[in-house]
C-alpha cells in the first residue's frame, strides 16, 4: 500500500469500494479528440484534480453508459458501469480508425466513494467523494450511500438502469452537470438538443415506497403509470409518467 492510500483509509470515515464500477484507461496523441466526438460533455473539462460526468449514448440518443473521466498525464481514466466495459471497448475501438490512441482496460483501479476523502462528484454536492485506490475497501456503509443517492432523485447505472433503454432527460441527467449543449458534435447530440430545447419530457424519476421489483410496471388504479427501477429496503426510484396523483416521498 502506497502512502497516498495509507492517508485515505485513516481519514476517509464511512467509505467502501464500488464493484459495480470499472476503469478503462484511453491515452495517447489524440485522446482528448477522440473522446470529444463520443461524450455528452466537454472533455476540456476533465482535469487531474476534478471528475467530469457525461454520457455515451447511441445514436437514437439512449443512454449506453454513464462516464466519470480523470484527466492524467498521458490521456484519462473513464470510471465506468463494470457490466458495460466490454461493450464500451468494442463501441470505442469501432470509432478509433486512426487515431493515436490507445484503449485499455484498468483493472488494478478501484472506485473508493467516501465521505470525507476524494474528488467531489460533479452531479450533486451532497454525494459522497470519488477517488481512484489501488486496494479494496469493504465495509457496511454501501446503503447509507445509495439511500442518500436515492433521495436525491440520482440513478445508480448498476442498480437502477439498463444500456440503451433511457433517454437522459427523463432521469434529470440534464441536471446533474452530463451534458454541454455548446461543445459541438458527438454520438446522439441531435436528440439530446430537441428534448433540452422544446422541452418535453413525458417520464420523470420520482422517490416511491413499493414492493414492485425492479423491471416492472407500476399499476395504480388498474393502469400502468410507470417503470420500477433499483430500491433498497422499500424506498426505490421509479420512471413514473406525469399524473398528479402520484403520491412521492418526501
Amino acid at each position: 500500500m502506497n502512502c497516498v492510500n495509507v492517508f485515505l483509509y485513516i481519514n476517509m470515515g464511512k467509505a467502501f469500494t464500488d464493484s459495480s464500477r470499472g476503469i478503462v484507461s484511453v491515452t495517447g496523441d489524440d485522446a482528448g479528440e477522440f473522446l470529444q466526438g463520443l461524450l455528452s460533455n466537454d472533455i476540456n473539462k476533465a482535469k487531474q484534480d476534478a471528475w467530469l460526468y457525461a454520457l455515451i449514448l447511441t445514436a437514437q440518443g439512449k443512454i449506453i453508459a454513464d462516464i466519470f473521466i480523470q484527466a492524467v498525464e498521458a490521456g484519462y481514466l473513464l470510471d465506468c458501469p463494470r457490466s458495460e466495459i466490454p461493450t464500451l471497448m468494442a463501441k470505442l475501438k469501432i470509432y478509433k480508425l486512426r487515431s493515436k490512441v490507445n484503449i485499455e482496460a484498468a483493472p488494478a483501479w478501484h472506485l473508493l466513494l467516501s465521505e470525507d476523502v476524494g474528488l467531489s462528484d460533479p452531479r450533486h454536492p451532497e454525494l459522497w467523494r470519488r477517488t481512484l485506490v489501488m486496494e479494496e475497501v469493504v465495509s457496511e456503509d454501501e446503503d447509507d450511500y445509495h439511500q442518500i443517492r436515492m433521495k436525491l432523485l440520482i440513478p445508480d447505472f448498476a442498480m437502477d438502469l439498463w444500456s440503451e433503454k433511457f433517454y437522459p432527460h427523463e432521469l434529470g441527467m440534464n441536471n446533474l452537470n452530463a451534458i454541454d449543449y455548446k461543445k459541438g458534435c458527438y454520438v446522439g447530440q441531435e436528440v439530446t438538443a430537441r428534448v433540452e430545447y422544446r422541452g418535453v419530457v413525458r417520464k420523470k424519476l420520482h422517490l416511491v415506497q413499493s414492493s414492485v421489483a425492479k423491471g416492472e410496471a407500476i399499476v395504480k388504479e388498474e393502469r400502468e403509470i410507470g417503470l420500477m427501477l433499483g430500491s433498497l429496503n422499500g424506498m426505490g426510484l421509479a420512471l413514473l409518467r406525469d399524473d398528479p396523483e402520484i403520491v412521492r416521498m418526501a
